[in-house]
């Protein structure tokens, strides 16, 4: 398996679709993606939304060492805060049994405000602070 910075090809070829607009401001993307035989498995990654907020991605179609993206996950959160992001926001998951205790392991927290209307709980990781 092979880790390796993440492109709009490989959300394409992972989601068999290209990024949603409202969530994938200009189709830019920043993170990594792991890679078998070829093929996206895996992908750890932050887009844009219309409002310009950062939100953070993460799915697993195989097994995929989580110490080595949670590396990456804090990496990419730190070139964040260094660029003066302000917050990284995600949803939740039920399905991925261990997602809720990822996110509060990198410092995010449940956020009311953003999750009324959702079906998902939204997460929020203030980037201000170190």
């Amino acid at each position: 398996m092979i880790i390796r910075v993440a492109t709009v090809e490989d959300f394409r070829a992972y989601a068999r679709t290209a990024p949603p607009p409202e969530w994938c401001l200009e189709e830019r993307i920043v993170g990594y993606v792991a890679e078998h035989d070829g093929q996206p498995v895996a992908m750890g990654i932050v887009t844009w939304d219309k409002w310009g907020r950062a939100w953070g991605w993460f799915e697993a179609r195989e097994p995929i060492a989580v110490a080595a993206m949670h590396r990456r996950a804090v990496k990419v959160m730190r070139a964040l805060r260094e660029v003066g992001e302000p917050a990284l926001y995600a949803f939740c998951l039920v399905r991925a049994a261990a997602a809720e205790k990822w996110l509060w392991r990198l410092g995010f927290v449940p956020d009311p405000e953003l999750t009324a209307g959702h079906e998902l709980t939204v997460w929020k990781c203030d980037l201000s602070s170190s």
